[in-house]
């Protein structure tokens, strides 16, 4: 690996500003006097992609595989058998090559959790109030990078998301809270003396995952595939979403019993479509091109991740956590 992308990656990664985001996403912010949580960039917001480009371009990455064709599931540019997605409803993850160069949930919490820490200790050093929020253990929400495809949920919530976990409700009430003078500027600073710690997204993967989506789900095989489960939801009565959206475009007003009947038809025909595992394969055997025309970066990624991890883990062990 040479020492300009190495270079490159760590400036990018560490020149991040600290995410300044809305109340339900997945990273503390310590721009505004929010603790909020990461989440890995949406799929279709125009920001989003934004600001994964521009890590991918700060990182050194190459997306040259966005003019490649697309192959389906069982074919790949070897002749080999293409690589597959790794589908688990139970824990509601769709597992795909660019994930093992990218933090997994478990890691992100011990992040956050050094991170509460530090910034715990600096605040309260300095006369003000902070606390900390281990969500080491906390259930994450399903990924929907499809929509809405474990019937659990459907049954239970429609197109809402589960409701917050004890962990969010924490961090809710603690956003809540009325800040004195001074504590914004405050967090401010022990925000910049904590960050070694954590974990800021986006990272360089982020960008070519986000690219990688866009790429393939425009691509005719993925068509197809959505072609067969839009077809699947008008025989049951449903109309097709609009472009490339996951969800009916009146399911947004519809009532909850409504929502919840809508949602259950729509699982139903990705379950017989296979739509989920179909998707994926897709998007993994692309992801895997994009991991071979980029390792050595990713590489040098995963190193600065595993790194601060290191660093995260030492002080949640000094800590007694």
């Amino acid at each position: 690996m040479t020492t300009d992308l190495r270079a490159a990656l760590r400036e990018a990664m560490s020149s991040a500003e600290m995410p300044h985001c809305e109340p339900h996403l997945v990273t503390r912010s310590v721009l505004d006097g929010r603790r909020v949580r990461r989440r890995r960039w949406a799929w279709t917001t125009t920001a989003g992609v934004a600001a994964v480009t521009a890590a991918v371009l700060g990182a050194g990455l190459a997306v040259g595989p966005q003019q490649q064709q697309v192959r389906p599931a069982q074919e790949s540019a070897s002749g080999d058998s293409a690589e597959r997605a790794s589908i688990d409803a139970g824990k509601g993850v769709i597992g795909l090559p660019l994930d093992r160069f990218e933090p997994s949930q478990e890691e992100q919490a011990i992040s956050e959790l050094a991170f509460d820490v530090l910034m715990d200790e600096c605040m309260v050093d300095a006369g003000f109030t902070y606390g900390v929020v281990d969500r080491r253990t906390e259930k994450r929400p399903s990924d929907r990078r499809y929509g809405v495809w474990i019937s659990g949920e459907a049954e239970l919530y429609g197109y809402d998301p589960p409701p917050p976990t004890p962990e969010a409700r924490r961090l809710e009430e603690l956003n809540a809270v009325d800040r004195p003078a001074g504590w914004i500027e405050q967090q401010l600073m022990c925000g910049e003396e904590s960050r070694h710690v954590l974990i800021v997204s986006p990272l360089g993967s982020e960008g070519l995952g986000v690219d990688g989506y866009q790429t393939v789900l425009a691509s005719d095989p993925a068509q197809d595939i959505r072609a067969d489960w839009t077809s699947c939801l008008q025989e049951k009565g449903v109309p097709a979403p609009p472009g490339d959206a996951w969800i009916p475009a009146f399911a947004a007003d519809a009532d909850r019993e409504s929502s919840i009947r809508l949602a259950v038809a729509d699982v139903e025909c990705k379950d017989s479509t296979m739509l989920v595992q179909r998707l994926g394969d897709l998007e993994a055997g692309h992801q895997a091109q994009l991991v071979l025309e980029n390792e050595s970066v990713l590489l040098a990624q995963r190193e600065q991740v595993s790194a601060t991890l290191e660093a995260a883990r030492a002080v949640i062990a000094s800590s007694g956590g």
